[in-house]
């Protein structure tokens, strides 16, 4: 099993970092963990193992994240030899201190959405009135669909109505057949000779 020790630094606690190496970990079925380290620069620790060395050098290009939120400034690697790990866990610090971590990033998150609405940063207006085209987009083909089928709806019952008056034509000239066929057999045997 290869293992890699990774001490990730930059803007990278209280930001959500380590839920987010968490998840792509658990998608690359890398085992481990991460923490934050308690030293100065605030950096996190990673242990990262997996059979494959190539997965795990697509793993450290995949938490190298830059997103406004996390800033992930250097990566420093060391290959080591570590018990195996059975699933990657995400290593907390007390209860009062995750809870607070996790007030900061939604405080960060809520200041930026301020700050981009009284800004009148164009961006979350433009997403908005895109999702709103996108609507109007989705509406109007269910509104199509729905022509679509009351057309579909018409012309079958048109045609069901033909078929079933068709055959009403049909079925009274074979009824009218059958009670002449019986009159024939009927008429047939008063004539026919008895033996």
């Amino acid at each position: 099993m290869k293992c890699l020790k990774l001490t990730i630094k930059g803007i990278v606690q209280k930001v959500g970092y380590r839920n987010t190496v968490y998840r792509t970990a658990k998608e690359m079925k890398i085992k481990g963990y991460v923490k934050n380290l308690d030293d100065p620069d605030e950096s996190v620790e990673i242990v990262a193992q997996h059979p494959d060395h190539n997965v795990l050098e697509e793993y450290v290009k995949k938490i190298r994240i830059n997103d406004g939120l996390i800033e992930v400034h250097e990566i420093i690697k060391e290959e080591i030899t570590e018990k195996e790990h059975k699933k990657f866990d995400v290593i907390r610090g007390s209860p009062e201190e995750e809870n607070a971590e996790r007030l900061d990033v939604a405080e960060t998150q809520l200041k930026k959405l301020t700050q981009a609405v009284i800004s009148g940063d164009n961006k979350l207006g433009e997403k908005l009135d895109n999702v709103g085209v996108k609507v109007e987009i989705v509406a109007e083909k269910v509104d199509n669909l729905g022509n679509k089928l009351d057309s579909f709806s018409t012309a079958t019952t048109d045609r069901f109505d033909m078929v079933d008056n068709k055959y009403g034509k049909i079925s009274d000239r074979l009824e009218r057949i059958c009670i002449s066929l019986e009159e024939l057999v009927g008429i047939l045997r008063i004539l026919k000779p008895k033996e």
